[in-house]
């Protein structure tokens, strides 16, 4: 089933590769109704089985450590979860290699 595509941008980020969306919303997500829509729109990606991971604003400016925290441990969830098996590596590559080209593909597609 083909990813959906991603609305205009707006505070939003879509990495096809990890199925993940980063959201960072404004003041007007404590709008109830904007955060109907905003849980739609989430069930919608989760059917696609998107992560969707939301930070305000406020936590994008005052506390950018726990989101880069947050963000760098889900791309470490990722790159554990299509990390080769030892027994699938090449003779003269004990992973490190392969690790390598793993974060930099991650990090292109970011």
């Amino acid at each position: 089933m083909p990813l959906p595509q991603p609305p205009p941008p707006g505070g939003r980020g879509l990495c096809h590769r990890m199925k993940l969306v980063i959201e960072i919303d404004g003041e007007i997500h404590s709008n109830e109704e904007i955060q109907l829509r905003d849980k739609g729109r989430t069930g919608e990606l989760e059917r696609f089985e998107i992560t969707v991971i939301r930070f305000t604003n406020d936590e994008v400016l005052t506390n950018s450590r726990l989101v880069e925290e947050r963000i760098d441990n889900i791309i470490r969830a990722f790159i554990d979860s299509v990390q080769p098996s030892p027994s699938l590596l090449g003779e003269g590559d004990k992973g490190g290699e392969a690790e390598r080209k793993t974060v930099k593909t991650l990090n292109s597609d970011i």
